[in-house]
């Protein structure tokens, strides 16, 4: 029991010790802070998207292939698509 409560001590001490260095440290960087010169701030607004012009490099496939059929003949003025994936 003598031995845990010496242990104790000292690490009490010790927790002591560095407490107080943190504190001198602290308070000497925040001398060192007041002495600064105020400066002009801007205030960062971020937009909700953006724009981004790319060239990529590659092949263009199609991820799925229909054949298509009529039972009329025409001709297909529009065709949709959806690009992705």
């Amino acid at each position: 029991m003598i031995r845990y409560s010496s242990l104790i001590a000292g690490a009490d001490a010790v927790v002591t010790a560095a407490t107080s260095i943190i504190f001198e440290r602290a308070e000497a960087s925040s001398a060192k802070i007041a002495g600064l010169l105020p400066a002009p701030a801007i205030t960062f607004d971020q937009p909700p998207s953006y724009a981004r012009n790319g060239n990529f490099v590659g092949i263009i496939r199609a991820a799925n292939d229909s054949t298509l059929g009529f039972e009329v003949a025409g001709t297909i003025n529009q065709l949709y698509v959806r690009d992705g994936m």
